[in-house]
């Protein structure tokens, strides 16, 4: 028998409900393309029942770390009372969403990161890896499981060319966080590889003119998905707007024309940025890489933001598990990458007293933790690797 991930009907009824009585809604969603996608594509979905959003916000890394913060509350608390959705994050903001809910918001989760040994209360929480959750498939990406549930939102009004706008989506987004290509990832993907012939005939005119100013409309369709994900994965934020989602619901071309060449130089800068950081990394551990358990690396000048890709290429070049932070007045923030065979979280796990907050999947993950317990952090993950090799 068929297994639908659990708490996703009731979701759907509870959006669908939002939207006839007209109540507030919020769409609160990681500001990495996953998230982007995720929230445009439930926006796009709501519209097409009639309804709108109150506020559509962005988490902001840099200033707040990962998820639903208290800072973020704040600003979001302004829309209460109302249904706030989380989208890509939230199953490990505990205190967000208390907050939240005292606030007298409603607030629904939608996230695809592993679940750290209870679930956010209260909250209708949609995640595959919850207890009890009997799908099958466990790999989805924050933007596929957002497609199937607006896909059943929709139901008969999902015609063919909304289809196709809400497939270039969840594809665009799902390439970008690197999920498996299997199962509903994979439908998606080729949905819409086929539909809009990689962006070719895609409806979306940001598509159309970042395509023109990359200069790679004869390319294969999935290196134009490839491309167009590398430059709009990580964008700036302004007030909890990420850019990216701004250049991609853009109408006027000449606006998405500016966009464009704006992110495109962003994404250039940050490749250099990148670079510069991996290079002082690798010249700081090269004479002691070899007996290295594990890369522990941070700084006060690095950008947040930027901890994710330079951990994966560090992971990728040491063929260790790379835990790149930046040191902040009071906190340090950052990502995790890990080898294949590994897991992330069972490591943050193991040191969580040294920790904030923590989260994501067993070979990308990100923490947060106080300034001065990362010395002790550091000696708690050596143990832990050298008990688990």
């Amino acid at each position: 028998m068929f297994r639908e991930i659990k708490n996703l009907k009731k979701a759907c009824q509870r959006i669908a409900k939002a939207v006839k009585q007209k109540e507030k809604i919020i769409i609160f969603a990681d500001g990495d393309l996953d998230g982007v996608t995720s929230a445009l594509l439930l926006e796009e979905s709501v519209k097409q029942l009639g309804g709108t959003m109150a506020f559509v916000c962005f988490s902001d890394r840099n200033e707040d770390g990962y998820g639903l913060s208290e800072k973020a509350v704040q600003k979001i608390k302004e829309y209460a009372p109302g249904l706030l959705i989380v989208l890509d994050c939230g199953i490990s903001s505990f205190e967000g969403v208390q907050l939240a809910a005292s606030s007298g918001l409603e607030v629904i989760i939608i996230d695809h990161h592993e679940v750290l040994g209870k679930l956010p209360s209260p909250a209708l929480v949609v995640d595959p890896k919850q207890p009890f959750d009997k799908y099958a498939f466990k790999k989805l990406s924050a933007v596929a499981l957002t497609y199937r549930l607006s896909e059943k939102i929709l139901g008969r009004k999902m015609n063919g060319g909304l289809r196709c706008r809400l497939w270039e989506l969840a594809a665009l987004g799902t390439i970008a966080d690197m999920m498996p290509e299997e199962d509903y990832n994979k439908i998606v993907i080729d949905g819409a590889l086929q539909c809009a012939e990689g962006f070719r005939k895609t409806e979306w005119i940001a598509f159309h003119v970042l395509i023109e100013q990359l200069g790679i409309a004869q390319e294969a369709p999935r290196q134009i998905f490839q491309k167009i994900a590398s430059i709009l994965n990580i964008t700036p934020m302004y007030n909890y707007q990420a850019a990216s989602y701004l250049f991609l619901q853009e109408k006027e071309k000449s606006k998405a024309r500016d966009w464009a060449r704006f992110l495109i130089q962003q994404a250039q800068e940050r490749q250099k940025r990148i670079g510069e950081i991996v290079f002082e990394i690798e010249q700081s551990i090269e004479k002691e890489q070899e007996h290295l358990t594990f890369i522990f690396k941070g700084s006060t000048s690095w950008e947040q933001v930027l901890t994710g890709p330079v951990a994966s290429k560090i992971c990728f070049k040491t063929h260790k598990p790379a835990f790149i932070f930046k040191i902040g007045p009071e906190k340090c923030r950052g990502s995790v990458r890990m080898p294949s065979g590994t897991d992330a979280i069972k490591a943050l796990n193991y040191c969580e007293k040294f920790l904030d907050v923590y989260g994501g999947h067993p070979v990308a993950a990100g923490f947060t933790a106080p300034k001065d317990k990362i010395e002790q952090l550091e000696k708690c993950l050596l143990e832990y690797f050298k008990n688990n090799s």
